[in-house]
């Protein structure tokens, strides 16, 4: 995939699910959403993201593992998109999806 390629939704979710399960984390959080935004843009290899932690499985449905707070927002751009998982993301619109979703994070550290 070429750097400046847009990136379908469906694809940074199922790339964000990927490594989360590398990871061994059981949820998928803002973090992971950035990794796949930089595996998918071309400036970060898979291998990157750490070495993985055993039994590594195939990741599922991407929108089951993620962290509670960011379901809603993730929901929401799905619906931002025409609730089509195949609809692409600018540059523009994933840094826009990243903070959102750091930020959504932040929120949800700090008040629980």
């Amino acid at each position: 995939m070429a750097i400046d390629d847009d990136i379908r939704f469906i694809d940074l979710l199922s790339t964000a699910a990927t490594v989360a399960a590398y990871q061994g984390a059981e949820e998928v959080g803002a973090e992971h959403l950035a990794l796949a935004a930089d595996i998918l843009r071309g400036h970060r290899s898979f291998e990157d993201t750490g070495t993985p932690v055993a039994p590594f499985i195939g990741t599922g449905d991407p929108f089951s593992r993620l962290a509670p707070a960011l379901r809603e927002l993730v929901h929401d751009w799905y619906l931002r998109l025409g609730s089509d998982a195949e609809a692409s993301l600018d540059d523009t619109a994933l840094d826009i999806l990243l903070a959102e979703a750091r930020a959504r994070e932040h929120e949800a550290r700090r008040s629980s």
